[in-house]
């Protein structure tokens, strides 16, 4: 391996040098082995772009080199007059035909190309006509020349035409992340670790070939449209670290860059990783951890450690994530990972991975929620069913009926929560219209909220949640309160007490019911609304508060809504008399049937002969629990 080495650096002199290497001989030397074969197809690019470089800077007359003239600024030579400005029009620029115009800085302009050759499309990169600094354009070529990696943007050759200079790699299909941003908002934890992983992957193999990329952020990030592979762009900036020795210019963009490189420091590993943390900063939040009016103030916010922590930013984001980039934004580099490998092991296991495949994903979603509908069912029906021992044979219902019972009573509980949020809707949009009206209401009205809104933004997390908490269990004990007839006729027939207490469960009371179902909805979409506003705040400062408010909104709609629901509102069956007691006939087994006679005491259920002469049927359907009604036929359903 170290014999390797020496050759490559060898080789990588004389390119340099321009001395001729005979390739036909380093191939046959390099035989089947991939390794040296794929050694010397990055040198032969390498090679290229240096011949490019060389012939640039010989032919005076096709482009000149931007010379400092004796103030310090910049001059062009007359030549840079023939350099012509490309239009994606179907411009030919060597054999590369030219599509559209992708992109544009302040040194060079960015094609959609079609390689004539290959027939396959390409990036083209072209100086810009007026500017004579070709050293930059081919320093980042040959840059990019050195590094081969999935999530590196791969150049394929440079080369000179028409006054012209540029180079030509692999066109990604897809967006930069500050246009995903733009577009869809700030990203979750989740997508912002994978995204991190991949680039932890592409700087380890930068920092490999002793290069710092010096220019990480969101619009030198592509993500691929097809398959979400996420590309490494731009190194433009790129230079190479010499052991973190000596002082180097400021390169960069502001925002993103270390502390100790706005200080003049040189360009090591860790302040790639300072700039991966501003990026995933961003991706997660749309905002940077360090701001400036300008230059100066930059500098001095950094100084004086005035910034944003990601955790007041987004206080729901898991804690593993939001110490893995806290740590890359130290403002002390031997603080952060050395090494992007350190990094990316960091990185690992903070969130869980998503499913790779869009199809596994929703087939998920689908599972966990037929899952949890099930569930709901389950307990619908079981807690329906038992007390009338509606087992052994006797049940009248199968299994697969369960997600029908959840479904219909979670969407039942929606229902009454979209009926009771649709009054609060119109009456904010008939507010909104009539404040349209007169201006200067509006804008006391806004002035007044955004009052309110400051207000509660200065109490302590921690206050507003055990306020809220204090409140709910308030409420909820008022509801216990005011409900109390019901919630123990469920009880009773639950626990099989008393016929007596089975009283408040008689259509008679329907009304009451309703009051049972609306209020309960009330505090549950009050309260749910609550704790998840609150949680997006400040989950990590009051975990256990909102942990237990949202497990209370979560027990009431379980408990009060879709426990009872079959109790209240399904619980017809056919009345039958036996002998002089009035009966339903709850289910069939062979010759046999199960009778319940809420009229006894407990035990209400027997089972009789089909064909037992004291056995009446009636061909009426109703209520089980009309016998409780004032009215001895109650609520008769045909």
């Amino acid at each position: 391996m170290g014999e390797d080495s020496d050759r490559r650096e060898h080789l990588i002199e004389s390119i340099a040098d321009g001395n001729a290497l005979d390739w036909d001989v380093l191939d046959a030397e390099a035989g089947a082995d991939p390794v040296l074969r794929q050694m010397l197809d990055d040198l032969r690019l390498i090679a290229g772009v240096a011949a490019v470089h060389r012939s640039v800077l010989a032919d005076a007359d096709t482009i000149a080199i931007r010379r400092p003239d004796s103030t310090g600024a910049s001059t062009t030579s007359p030549a840079s007059a023939a350099a012509p400005s490309f239009v994606a029009d179907g411009t030919q620029w060597g054999h590369l035909l030219l599509v559209s115009k992708i992109g544009e800085g302040a040194f060079g302009e960015v094609f959609h190309a079609r390689d004539t050759w290959l027939d396959h499309g390409v990036a083209l990169k072209l100086l810009k006509p007026h500017l004579q600094d070709v050293s930059r354009l081919l320093h980042e070529a040959r840059t990019l020349a050195k590094i081969r990696h999935e999530n590196v943007v791969r150049v394929h050759g440079a080369d000179v035409h028409d006054g012209r200079i540029g180079f030509w790699m692999e066109f990604v299909q897809g967006h930069t992340l500050a246009d995903v941003v733009a577009r869809e908002g700030v990203r979750s934890a989740n997508e912002a670790t994978v995204i991190g992983q991949d680039l932890c992957r592409a700087l380890a193999a930068v920092h490999a070939q002793d290069i710092a990329h010096r220019d990480i952020k969101a619009k030198n990030v592509m993500r691929e449209a097809a398959g979400g592979r996420v590309v490494l762009m731009d190194f433009g900036a790129g230079e190479p670290m010499k052991g973190g020795l000596g002082r180097s210019q400021l390169t960069g963009t502001p925002l993103y860059l270390a502390p100790e490189l706005l200080d003049g420091g040189p360009a090591t590993p860790q302040s790639d990783i300072y700039a991966l943390g501003v990026l995933l900063f961003y991706l997660v939040t749309g905002k940077y951890p360090v701001l400036g009016s300008s230059f100066e103030d930059l500098i001095r916010a950094h100084k004086q450690n005035e910034r944003l922590r990601l955790v007041d930013a987004r206080p729901d984001l898991p804690d593993s994530f939001v110490t893995v980039v806290e740590t890359m934004l130290s403002p002390d580099l031997t603080q952060r990972y050395a090494t992007a490998a350190t990094a990316l092991a960091a990185l690992d296991g903070t969130v869980r991975h998503p499913l790779p495949n869009p199809w596994i994903r929703m087939v998920a979603g689908v599972a966990t929620g037929l899952a949890a509908i099930t569930l709901a069912g389950y307990l619908a029906s079981s807690l329906f069913n038992l007390p009338l021992e509606l087992t052994e044979g006797f049940e009248s219902e199968s299994v697969l009926l369960w997600p029908v019972w959840g479904f219909r009573a979670l969407f039942a509980a929606a229902l009454v929560m979209a009926l009771v949020a649709m009054p609060i809707l119109v009456l904010r949009i008939l507010c909104s219209g009539l404040l349209s009206l007169s201006p200067s209401l509006r804008r006391r009205c806004h002035s007044f909220m955004g009052t309110v809104r400051s207000s509660f933004e200065r109490v302590p997390v921690p206050t507003l949640a055990s306020s809220l908490l204090m409140a709910q269990l308030i409420a909820v004990g008022l509801f216990v309160w005011r409900f109390q007839d019901v919630i123990g006729s469920i009880d009773a027939f639950v626990s099989r007490r008393e016929p007596a207490d089975l009283s408040s469960l008689a259509p008679n009371l329907q009304y009451e019911h309703i009051q049972f179902d609306v209020f309960n909805c009330v505090i549950v979409l009050v309260f749910g609304l609550a704790w998840y506003r609150l949680a997006r705040r400040g989950w990590a400062k009051a975990r256990a508060f909102i942990a237990s408010g949202m497990a209370i909104t979560a027990l009431m709609l379980l408990v009060w809504k879709v426990v009872p629901f079959k109790i209240i509102y399904h619980n017809e069956a056919e009345r039958v008399s036996y002998g002089d007691q009035r009966c339903y006939l709850m289910g069939t087994r062979g010759t046999e049937v199960r009778l319940f006679c809420p009229v006894n005491s407990p035990p209400w259920n027997r089972i009789v002969p089909i064909d037992d002469p004291s056995l009446k049927r009636e061909g009426v359907t109703e209520n089980i629990f009309t016998v409780f009604n004032q009215s001895p036929k109650g609520q008769v359903r045909k």
